[in-house]
């Protein structure tokens, strides 16, 4: 789901997963679409299977597939040791997410000298809870989120949503966390801004100061939501005011460190071109119909 660029893989993934049985049909149909006939037609019993170990036995009269561990060490190592740097950073991501199931001092060993300073960020990160028997939340504690995890709150913003899984981590090493309490102004209309947010907990409200003094919320927003986005791009001033409702935790980037990546990775600015244009045909078609 993190290397398709066009977003059905993540949409199939979080159905096929769902308890809903309704939205499990919804994947599997679309599933039906995206991939071959022949392709699809193999997967349809593991899809159906009422269990992860029936499914893997439908899978093995079609395939030969590896005998992984009920663990998952078998897929963390592969992942570890791969040579494409952002199943590395995946696969640290898993490892700090059920950390008390491995050693993570011998499966990250290898990674301490890795000429990469992103995954040995990762690993630093890692080995600083390895020692920790309670997560973060389970302490009450606001821990820094992984590279994978960013990773995936990227890939929901509009405009980064069709870059691939290597675009997407070189952005995400530039991004850093903010925390606001509630009822604190995050952005305010008619500032300038050079500063994109994303919501990674909490709730904000989106305000709109009239010109008798009236504020108007137009909208509120979740975890997985972003606003400030055209900041990247131009420097108008920032049309609406957010405020948040709850406590609030956010993903930010600015538009320095966005513009230095984007020249390194040029597809970074064509592929926001392309949604910005798709953004403007949409309004237009809507303009025309109200005229019509």
């Amino acid at each position: 789901a993190i290397h398709d660029k066009s977003g059905k893989m993540k949409t199939a993934w979080r159905g096929i997963f769902s308890p809903d049985t309704r939205q499990r049909a919804n994947a599997i149909e679309l599933l039906s679409d995206v991939l071959d006939r022949k392709a699809f037609n193999q997967m349809v019993p593991l899809l159906e299977s009422p269990s992860p170990e029936k499914a893997l036995d439908e899978g093995r009269k079609l395939v030969k597939l590896p005998n992984l561990t009920k663990k998952g060490e078998d897929v963390i190592t592969r992942l570890l040791n791969s040579g494409d740097w952002v199943d590395v950073i995946m696969g640290l991501s898993l490892v700090r997410d059920d950390r008390k199931n491995y050693d993570i001092k011998e499966i990250t060993a290898h990674l301490k000298s890795h000429e990469n300073p992103i995954i040995l960020k990762e690993v630093e990160m890692v080995s600083q809870t390895a020692t920790s028997t309670d997560t973060p939340k389970d302490q009450g504690q606001t821990a820094e989120i992984s590279m994978g995890e960013k990773i995936l709150l990227l890939k929901e913003i509009d405009i980064f949503s069709g870059l691939s899984a290597e675009e997407l981590a070189a952005i995400a090493a530039e991004t850093e966390e903010l925390d606001y309490p509630s009822n604190a102004e995050v952005i305010r209309q008619h500032e300038m801004g050079e500063t994109v947010f994303l919501i990674i907990d909490g709730e904000v409200e989106v305000i709109v100061n009239q010109p008798d003094g009236k504020q108007i919320v137009l909208d509120q927003m979740g975890a997985g939501n972003a606003f400030g986005e055209m900041a990247l791009i131009d420097d108008a001033p920032r049309s609406a005011t957010i405020k948040t409702v709850t406590p609030s935790r956010f993903l930010i980037l600015h538009k320095q460190e966005f513009k230095e990546t984007a020249m390194e990775f040029p597809r970074i600015s064509l592929q926001i071109c392309s949604v910005l244009s798709q953004r403007i045909r949409g309004l237009h078609a809507k303009f025309q119909a109200t005229k019509a």
